[in-house]
């Protein structure tokens, strides 16, 4: 009877161990993502955003950081709200579960532009991310007052985060990079999924390879290369920093091989401009400054 009860005993242990063990092979590891912000003082702080199977959706996951944040309110800081009815608990970290987007509002105090903001692209296509709808966040970016008017997305005038790894905000390699005050800079909007309803992809990563204007700056004109892989319907479209069509033109069937358009803008002041060439090939865009 003893020596049933210790075979008895250790098969339950076994089990145990052997569910507990399938449990940990089989859970989703969390995924932890860092907004770092730098002002032009070298004040720095960070938001957190955390993917975890045991976040919840109502109050704090205090085990994954999400606390109360504690600041200074007289140096730098960067948070959104735990509670969005009333607008109460500030936070630094945002825990959600895998199946719950990211929808933020993040506020500042006592900073001095420019800020740097930099994140790591390669967590978007982390290896544990859930393969369904997408299998990597897809969909990240930041709107603002500010990102309406200079994005590198200008079909939604927002800042795509998937295609660069930080911002300079207001851009100072602009012309004049403070034009576009009085702006808001913050809240920034800040939105990250998979979203299986994004269809059309902003991947520039080979761009440079498919589409260069020269001289540029140009001062009267300048010529914009384009690259085909094969033969191809085209739109052409060229945007103002304010997100306004300056410039379009459409292109049915051209062949493979490069191709050139001359822009001559002269009755647009100086400043900078987007050509956008879309293709069923994908999206290529070229920045061009008019001195």
């Amino acid at each position: 009877m003893k020596q049933l009860r210790t075979i008895l005993i250790y098969a339950i242990c076994l089990f145990s161990y052997s569910a507990i063990a399938m449990m940990i092979v089989n859970a989703q590891p969390q995924w932890k993502f860092h907004i770092a912000y730098e002002d032009a003082s070298g004040a720095k702080d960070t938001m957190w955003l955390i993917w975890d199977t045991t976040a919840t959706l109502s109050g704090a996951d205090t085990m994954l950081g999400e606390v109360s944040a504690n600041m200074n309110l007289n140096e730098f800081n960067v948070w959104t709200y735990n509670n969005w009815l009333t607008w109460t608990d500030s936070i630094k970290t945002v825990a959600n579960p895998y199946t719950h987007a990211f929808d933020q509002a993040i506020f500042a105090m006592n900073f001095q532009l420019p800020i740097q903001i930099s994140w790591d692209t390669s967590l978007l296509h982390a290896l544990y991310l859930p393969p369904q709808p997408v299998g990597w966040v897809n969909y990240a970016r930041m709107d603002n007052d500010y990102f309406f008017m200079v994005n590198n997305h200008p079909y939604a005038h927002q800042f795509d985060m998937t295609v660069t790894n930080d911002v300079l905000v207001p851009d100072t390699n602009l012309i004049n990079p403070w034009y576009w005050n009085p702006g808001i800079h913050f809240p920034v909007f800040l939105g990250l999924d998979q979203s299986p309803t994004l269809r059309i992809p902003f991947r520039n990563d080979k761009g440079k390879e498919k589409i260069h204007a020269y001289p540029n700056p140009f001062t009267t004109s300048t010529t914009i290369e384009y690259k085909l892989k094969e033969i191809s319907n085209i739109q052409f479209t060229v945007y103002n920093v304010m997100g306004e069509t300056v410039y379009h033109a459409e292109y049915s069937l051209m062949p493979q091989g490069s191709h050139t358009v001359t822009w001559s803008p002269s009755h647009l002041p100086e400043g900078l401009y987007y050509a956008v060439l879309r293709s069923e090939e994908g999206v290529s865009v070229v920045k061009m400054v008019k001195q």
